[in-house]
C-alpha cells in the first residue's frame, strides 16, 4: 500500500523580527475587531510562493532537487513589510493581509523559478497574477457594511515603518498538516539562493 500524499507548498520563512511585528499587528486587530475573524498564529505566517496541494511522498526528493536547481542561480534579495489589505475587496473581505515591498522584481523572478521547478506537480499553477502578501487572518462568514468599514479603518492604522527589511536567501518546501488546533507546518527541504 502506498503512503498517503502530503499537502505541500513552497514558501519563504520569515525572521523573528518580522514575526514580532506581525504578532503585534494581529493582536491589535484581534483586540479591536472582535470574534468575526480567525487570526493566524504569528509563528505560522509565511510567504507562500506556490501551493502544491497533495503530492505523493515519493516526489519530495525530486521536488527538493528541482527547487535547488531552479533557485540556486538567483541572488539573495531584500523585502520589507509594506501596508495592509484584504482579498477579494474592501466591500466583501475574506482574507486580511500584510503587504510586502522592496526588491519586487527579484521576488517575481523567484516565483517564476519556483513555478518552473514545480510545474506538473500537485495543483495547477494559479492563473491570477501573483500578489505577494502575508495572511494575518480570515473572516468568519460575511461582514456587514459597518464591520467592513471598521476593518478598513483598523488596517489604515497599522504601519510597519520601524520594521527592518529582511533578506530572502532561500525557499522552503513545507508540509501542511491540518488539525483541530489549526495548521502545523514542517520544513521538508530548503533550497538556498545564490
Amino acid at each position: 500500500m502506498a503512503d498517503p500524499p502530503l499537502r505541500l507548498f513552497v514558501s519563504v520563512e520569515l525572521p523573528q523580527h518580522v514575526r514580532g511585528a506581525l504578532s503585534t499587528s494581529i493582536e491589535r486587530l484581534r483586540s479591536s475587531l472582535g470574534d468575526a475573524y480567525r487570526w493566524v498564529r504569528p509563528e505560522a505566517v509565511h510567504l507562500t510562493l506556490r501551493f502544491l496541494g497533495n503530492v505523493e511522498q515519493e516526489r519530495v526528493a525530486e521536488l527538493a532537487a528541482a527547487l535547488e536547481a531552479a533557485v540556486g542561480p538567483l541572488a539573495a534579495f531584500e523585502l520589507r513589510l509594506d501596508g495592509t489589505g484584504v482579498f477579494p475587496n474592501a466591500r466583501a473581505p475574506s482574507v486580511v493581509w500584510a503587504g510586502l515591498g522592496g526588491e519586487s522584481a527579484a521576488l517575481v523572478r523567484l516565483v517564476a523559478a519556483v513555478g518552473t521547478a514545480t510545474a506538473g506537480v500537485g495543483e495547477p499553477a494559479e492563473s491570477r497574477p501573483y500578489v505577494p502578501h502575508l495572511t494575518l487572518g480570515r473572516v468568519r462568514g460575511r461582514l456587514g457594511t459597518r464591520d467592513a468599514g471598521e476593518l478598513a479603518a483598523r488596517l489604515r492604522e497599522l504601519t510597519y515603518e520601524g520594521t527592518a527589511p529582511f533578506r530572502v536567501d532561500g525557499v522552503s518546501l513545507m508540509q501542511s498538516e491540518i488539525g483541530p488546533a489549526g495548521a502545523r507546518y514542517t520544513r521538508l527541504a530548503y533550497a538556498p539562493l545564490g
